[in-house]
């Protein structure tokens, strides 16, 4: 049976809509993860029509970072397409509200991908809203033996955090943006002290490993 992975999907924040905005997504900043050997990971969004008529929306991928090994795909209201093809456009009716998908195929080999695609109206180009998705596949044995909850604390933050794990006593760590952008990174031994007085205000996700476990949490820096 496959399986399809959404780890989250992060609400970056509240979009403010001004007379142009002709459709809405609810989030715009994806993050999935899973185990290497499943078929495919996905991240889903919605997007809705706010006008009183049919509205033509025009997607396209303008960023497509994956290993070598891997594949990916981005599924619209009409039909799914892969890697070969990097735009399309489909009509939304009056006040519908349709879901996309954004597919990753590890093909059993683990990595990190990024895939940016933006949206727009065909008849005013001038406003398009960008969907950031970033994925992460772990070892082959890795999804049934690590835990993947990383205890952050305080969280949300201001000056410092403290990073544990049950099973990962010591290790790397690193910090992303929701970008994928690494920002900071180091090793670790225990509950370590980590200064983050020098990130600015936002959402970040700070990863920790040791060889093939790794475990993930989501920070607020205030």
């Amino acid at each position: 049976m496959l399986k399809n992975f959404t780890l989250s999907a992060v609400f970056l924040f509240a979009m403010i809509f001004t007379s142009k905005a002709q459709f809405t997504i609810d989030n715009d900043t994806l993050w999935t993860d899973g185990s290497a050997d499943e078929f495919e990971l996905v991240a889903y969004v919605k997007i809705k029509n706010i006008t009183k008529k049919p509205d033509t929306i025009i997607w396209t991928r303008t960023l497509n970072t994956i290993p070598s090994t891997w594949t990916s795909a981005v599924c619209d209201i009409i039909q799914c397409y892969g890697v070969t093809v990097n735009s399309a456009e489909f009509i939304l009716d009056s006040a519908r509200e349709a879901s996309m998908s954004f597919h990753f195929y590890p093909a059993s080999n683990k990595g990190m991908g990024k895939m940016v695609v933006r949206f727009e109206r065909k008849s005013d180009p001038s406003y398009y809203v960008d969907i950031v998705t970033t994925t992460q596949a772990y070892g082959l044995s890795v999804q049934t033996i690590r835990n993947p909850s990383l205890n952050i604390f305080p969280n949300p933050a201001i000056n410092f955090i403290l990073i544990g794990n049950e099973f990962i006593k010591e290790g790397t760590f690193e910090i992303v943006n929701i970008l994928g952008e690494k920002v900071m990174g180091d090793s670790f031994t225990g509950s370590r002290k980590i200064d983050i007085s020098n990130l600015n205000k936002g959402i970040y996700f700070v990863n920790v490993w040791n060889g093939d476990l790794k475990a993930s949490g989501k920070l607020i820096v205030e």
